[in-house]
């Protein structure tokens, strides 16, 4: 789950909106992960996906709210906490398989057809906050953008910039950028467009106490990214 058009996320949307319920499969195993770790699974997502030499396999995703939560799982920036994948693979298997395993889980044979696939299994966490908020502010049509840069009437203003959960406003020249800042004009422009951004917020994933915005300007984006967006967001 990257982006919101993901499957995983779709589905898990319409479980945060109240019109889907998680796959009653896979209740016991939320309600036990409560139990264990003490956090609260908003969804769980099977599938089977492909890696190397495209060769199939099944993948797990423990969908959580927030990153916090999901951070009860990984290890550094990037990886998983192997102990709990490894942990949660197993129960997986023996709640929604029923398969009590008295031998070790990535060694078992496949003496049953399971209803879920588990061999080779990858289990992997995610936060569905983070990607809410990228679709929210992304989704916020352009006409709406430009009427708030009709509404400021400030020519200095080149144009508003989104890219996931953020917002730039681009100046024409470093110099009035750099006064947005020291003047606290930044603040300004900061609630108009978190005003906005709350018209589209349906799960309140944005508060005012820690939303912020950025400026930039037009002459820093020629000069030192070529005028190029991508070398920008890079």
């Amino acid at each position: 789950m990257i982006v919101p058009s993901d499957p995983d996320y779709k589905e898990t949307k319409l479980i945060k909106e109240g019109k889907a319920s998680i796959n009653p499969d896979f209740k016991p195993l939320v309600d036990w992960i409560h139990k264990k770790y003490g956090v609260k699974v908003l969804n769980i997502y099977y599938d089977i996906t492909t890696g190397a030499y495209n060769k199939p396999f099944p993948r797990l995703n423990i969908i959580f709210e927030t990153r916090d939560e999901q951070s009860k799982f990984k290890t550094g920036l990037w990886g998983f906490n192997p102990e709990r994948q490894k942990t949660i693979a197993k129960q997986f298997d023996e709640l929604v398989n029923g398969n009590k395993q008295t031998i070790p889980f990535w060694s078992f044979t496949k003496s049953k057809k399971n209803k879920y696939a588990v061999q080779g299994l990858l289990v992997i966490f995610d936060a569905f906050k983070p990607v809410a908020r990228d679709e929210v502010n992304e989704g916020i049509p352009e006409t709406e953008i430009d009427a708030l840069i009709a509404e400021i009437d400030n020519p200095d203003i080149w144009k508003i910039v989104r890219f996931a959960a953020g917002a730039t406003f681009f100046f024409h020249t470093e110099e009035q950028a750099e006064n947005a800042k020291t003047t606290g004009y930044i603040h300004q422009l900061a609630n108009k467009y978190f005003h906005l951004l709350k018209k589209y917020d349906k799960f309140a994933y944005f508060e005012k106490e820690t939303f912020s915005i950025s400026v930039d300007s037009k002459e820093n984006f020629e000069k030192k990214y070529e005028g190029n967006w991508y070398y920008y967001f890079k």
